[in-house]
């Protein structure tokens, strides 16, 4: 089924003719052909002959009964193609996630490529998502199916404008990349400039067929359409909460100091509608920096602390736009960018905003983290540990001996982790670690956790306890800043191409 795996594929001529059976007319239909002197065709030929070559991307255009459909119809009985007919059906009990054969990782970084890549939308059910959600999951499920050529009607039809054309822009990207060929039909003729298709194919009601051959550069339109109608600027903590609640952990939201560790808010927003947020922050608390060591670090590295993307604008890269210091006057000191994800160990979207992968504390946790969660479980089996929320339930309703056991355990779980942080921060800025600084940051830890309230101690024991995330890194450049040359790359695609090999 991989048409294009051969030096040319096959060129099918199509003829697309409507059958009707001539039998006996009703009184108002003989009434008719009286008045207007026609008879009924027992077959018509609704279009012109039209040659199709399934190589790349083919776009069908045309109003509403121009033969679209039975154009698909007609490529579909003469050429191997897979269509949403051809999807395994969905099960009562299948969450997103689960409509794939490949493993979890390769399914999310699967998913991330369609604009799905969030895990509270991977664990719905599919009937729960929104229709442009839904229209992702399909095209995504058809293009899992490997190299070789698919067939999509009603391409995008029932979608606002913009969702289509983020959508199309991303299914084009995902198609050239993988090697698949796609035909589409779609009665809208706004998504020439975001598909780029290399045939681009118009039908008319008498029948007439018009094409063009595509010229366009992938992804050239969609940057032209990002700094036409898209602005990015300053932000700050309003437009964050604007979009907080789409953070897959909006609902248990890991502390964020905003007096001492928010350094800049970027957003972007297109025609005044704020799509996307980036929040930079200082490593520590600026009361910190008297310890020589952790003040190296604040001079050296700047933390992406958070990303979020408005779900109708995921699969845009946004990430490799909004950097700090982009204001007139305001050049950032740091010259290492920081950001760490636990969604970025499985989808590393990061890497298309210019970061590079390193190695995270997190990803080998120590004794000391892995006794608190097990302490956790023990006085709770079904506890999340790394929900602040949950913990703090625990910490609310626990006798004053559970309390004391857990306070202890956290004690020497944060103090190990914070140092951990402060030696791999440290390393990325290139400074040495003073062990005077490393024994003070334990006394301190140790302090916090006995004085803690139920609330705080919960962030210390949540931020404690092993919670696995990638870490990636980004160096300034002279030649231009933060900015990402070409926004930004496929690297990440690998693990995508994979399950298809």
């Amino acid at each position: 089924m991989a048409l294009n795996s051969s030096p040319a594929a096959r060129a099918v001529t199509l003829e697309v003719r409507h059958r009707r059976e001539n039998g006996p007319l009703s009184a108002r239909a003989r009434h008719l052909r009286e008045v207007f002197g026609v008879e009924t065709a027992e077959e018509t030929v609704a279009l012109q002959p039209v040659t199709v070559t399934p190589r790349g991307i083919t776009l069908i255009t045309g109003f509403s009964g121009t033969g679209k459909s039975s154009l698909l119809r007609e490529l579909c009985r003469r050429t191997d193609v897979r269509t949403v007919a051809d999807l395994p059906p969905i099960g009562p009990t299948d969450r997103v996630v689960d409509l794939f054969d490949s493993d979890v990782e390769e399914t999310v970084s699967w998913l991330g490529r369609f604009g799905l890549g969030e895990p509270r939308l991977m664990m719905s059910r599919p009937e729960h998502l929104s229709d442009g959600q839904y229209h992702r999951l399909t095209l995504a499920r058809l293009a899992h199916g490997g190299p070789g050529l698919i067939a999509v009607d009603e391409f995008c039809s029932n979608l606002d404008r913009t969702t289509a054309k983020v959508i199309a822009h991303n299914f084009q990207r995902a198609c050239r990349f993988l090697d698949l060929d796609a035909v589409v039909a779609t009665a809208h003729e706004d998504l020439d400039d975001f598909l780029c298709p290399d045939d681009h194919i118009r039908l008319d009601f008498d029948g007439t067929v018009g094409r063009t051959t595509g010229t366009r550069v992938p992804g050239e339109r969609i940057e032209h359409w990002i700094g036409e109608e898209f602005t990015e600027r300053a932000g700050d903590r309003a437009d964050y909460e604007t979009l907080a609640g789409y953070h897959y952990r909006a609902e248990d939201e890991r502390w964020i100091d905003w007096e001492n560790l928010v350094t800049e808010v970027r957003t972007v927003r297109v025609r005044g509608l704020l799509v996307a947020v980036k929040v930079f922050c200082r490593p520590f608390p600026r009361e910190f920096e008297a310890l020589p060591t952790l003040r190296r670090i604040n001079e050296s590295v700047l933390c992406q602390e958070r990303v979020i993307v408005h779900p109708a604008f995921r699969g845009l890269s946004l990430n490799a736009r909004m950097w700090p210091g982009t204001e007139p006057g305001t050049a950032p000191r740091q010259r290492i960018l920081f950001a760490q994800s636990a969604l970025g160990r499985l989808f590393p979207f990061h890497l298309r905003a210019g970061y590079r992968r390193v190695g995270h504390p997190s990803e080998t946790p120590a004794q000391e983290q892995l006794d608190l969660a097990d302490v956790l479980r023990r006085h709770d089996p079904g506890i999340n540990p790394n929900s602040t929320k949950a913990i703090t339930a625990l910490l609310r309703s626990a006798p004053d001996d559970v309390l004391s056991e857990i306070r202890a355990t956290a004690a020497a779980a944060f103090d190990l982790a914070t140092r951990r942080q402060i030696v791999f921060l440290a390393d990325l800025a290139g400074a040495d670690v003073r062990q005077e600084d490393l024994a003070f940051v334990s006394r301190a830890s140790a302090d916090a956790a006995r004085t803690a309230d139920p609330e705080s101690l919960a962030v210390m024991v949540e931020t404690a306890t092993p919670y696995r995330m990638a870490g990636f890194v980004r160096e300034w450049a002279p030649e231009h800043g933060w900015r990402v040359a070409a926004h930004g790359s496929d690297d990440h695609t690998g693990t995508l191409a994979a399950a298809h090999r």
